[in-house]
């Protein structure tokens, strides 16, 4: 008995110091920093677009995240997104959107730009800039003509009848060069303070 209580216990720490390493393994893969990184900031006067570019090629994954403020006259607007500079009918999305209580959702197929989200408008609480994440992979172009993507935002407005979260994703079918991404608002500008950063790996 002593002895099979003994060897129980060895296994048990075994399989636990197998389980640290295991776990030690996975938050190493999470944390890995990224092998390149860009960011382009609104300063000064506003801008029609943003755009990081320079982007290698042999990427496999970007993740970006972001701070937006336009200067058009709403609580909210779409933010779009650009591949290569590509402004054809290459951008297919769906995306889902809560306002207040309220879910809707929507899609297009062929569009000339993918929907990231969106940022406040001029008529938002001042100061105030939406925020969100976008996931694209493979970058590398080993799908050729199927650059995926994800997002998740959120858009706070004046009360809670302005307040938005969204997200969704999309599919870039272009066969541009994967070496820029390029954001615009739904109408007129970014307004200085607009910020993206971009990592990859």
């Amino acid at each position: 008995m002593a002895i099979a209580f003994i060897a129980n216990v060895a296994v048990g720490k075994l399989r636990a110091a197998s389980l640290q390493l295991f776990a030690d393994a996975i938050n190493s893969l999470i944390t890995v920093s990224p092998t390149y990184t860009a960011r382009s900031t609104v300063v000064g006067a506003a801008v029609a677009s943003v755009t990081i570019s320079g982007i290698p090629s042999t990427l496999k994954r970007l993740r970006i995240t972001w701070a937006a403020r336009g200067d058009n006259a709403v609580q909210d607007e779409l933010i779009t997104m650009q591949v290569g500079g590509d402004t054809g009918a290459n951008y297919s999305y769906t995306n889902y959107q809560v306002q207040n209580t309220t879910l809707t959702g929507g899609s297009a197929h062929g569009s000339t730009s993918g929907v990231v989200g969106l940022c406040t408008g001029s008529t938002a609480t001042a100061t105030v800039f939406a925020t969100g994440t976008i996931l694209l992979t493979p970058w590398d172009n080993i799908n050729a003509g199927s650059l995926g993507y994800t997002f998740d935002n959120q858009c706070i407005g004046t009360a809670v009848a302005n307040h938005f979260i969204t997200g969704g994703g999309g599919m870039y079918s272009g066969a541009s060069a994967r070496t820029s991404v390029t954001f615009l608002p739904q109408a007129n500008n970014f307004i200085a303070g607009t910020d993206f950063q971009l990592e990859g790996w």
